[in-house]
């Protein structure tokens, strides 16, 4: 019963009375960090710039 976004008659109970936002994303490290097409390309650059030292 609690905790909800909002009562039947509008009361606001829970954490939206309290002011809490839901945060879209957690903090700390990124955990969809390998999907993100410019890390990709960032990757990519540096594995072919070792094969390129090597």
């Amino acid at each position: 019963r609690t905790g909800q976004k909002d009562h039947m008659f509008g009361i606001r109970d829970g954490s939206t009375a309290n002011g809490y936002q839901k945060r879209g994303r957690k903090p700390g490290r990124r955990t969809d960090f390998m999907n993100d097409p410019d890390v990709i390309a960032k990757r990519q650059k540096a594995l072919a710039r070792m094969e390129a030292a090597e």
